[in-house]
This record gives structure tokens, C-alpha cells and sequence, in this order.
């Protein structure tokens, strides 16, 4: 019984459905606040992530969801590797860049970061931006 439960447990699509049904859960019995439109993305996410792996169990679709599956695993492999680096530039471009909308929050900064890190730096909108104080 219990090395049945940790097969189980080892299962990540069975983690994935249970995080659907906690966040359904979560939305539908609360009384509706703000909040709840933030779970609610979550809970979506986590739907179409659990469809793309039914669909990827068809032939004809399966060898294009395990190729998703592969590049999602090797940039978050990259990502946890240089995860202090990127944390570093965040903070200087921060600091450096107070006055540009794009890096007025830590955090917003440190995702325009790995944005800018995959190759999608928008020169014109970041430092060029008719918003941003010399």
C-alpha cells in the first residue's frame, strides 16, 4: 500500500491534477474577491497544461508535446543555473535604471530581465520610452 502511494506521489501529472482541483476548489466555494482572478489564471494554466499531456498520449501529437516538454525542461535547467546572475543584473539594472518604468519594481525588473536574457530586448522601449525621466 504505501509504496503504491509513493509511485503516486512520484508522479508530477498527479500533483498537476490535484493542484486543478484545489484551485477549483478555491475559486468556486469563496465568495468572490479580487484575489480570486489570480487562481483562477493559475487554475487555467494548469488546465491547458493537463490537456497538452492527455493530448500528447495520441501518436500523431505525442512527439510535439515531449518536445515542448524537453525545451521547458532545459530553460528552467538554464534558468536555475544562472538564476544568481540574472538576480544580480536585475538589481544593478534597478538601480541604474530607477527612472525607467521598467525597472521602477525589483521584480518587474527582474522579469524584463530574463525577457531581455532570451534575446527579446526591446532597445526602443526600455531606454528610448517617451514615459522615462532623464
Amino acid at each position: 500500500m504505501a509504496h503504491g502511494i509513493f509511485i503516486y506521489a512520484k508522479r508530477w501529472e498527479n500533483w498537476l491534477q490535484w493542484g486543478i482541483i484545489v484551485t477549483t476548489i478555491v475559486v468556486l466555494i469563496t465568495p468572490i474577491q479580487d484575489w480570486q482572478n489570480h487562481v483562477a489564471a493559475i487554475d487555467t494554466l494548469l488546465v491547458w497544461t493537463e490537456l497538452m499531456m492527455v493530448v500528447g498520449r495520441f501518436p500523431m501529437f505525442g512527439i510535439y508535446v515531449q518536445m515542448f516538454t524537453q525545451v521547458a525542461v532545459n530553460f528552467f535547467k538554464f534558468i536555475g543555473a544562472y538564476i544568481c546572475l540574472i538576480v544580480g543584473f536585475a538589481l544593478s539594472f534597478t538601480i541604474l535604471h530607477k527612472n525607467y518604468k521598467s525597472f521602477l519594481n525589483p521584480l518587474v525588473g527582474l522579469l524584463k530581465t530574463i525577457v531581455m536574457m532570451s534575446g527579446e530586448l526591446e532597445f526602443e522601449d526600455v531606454f528610448w520610452d517617451d514615459d522615462a525621466a532623464l
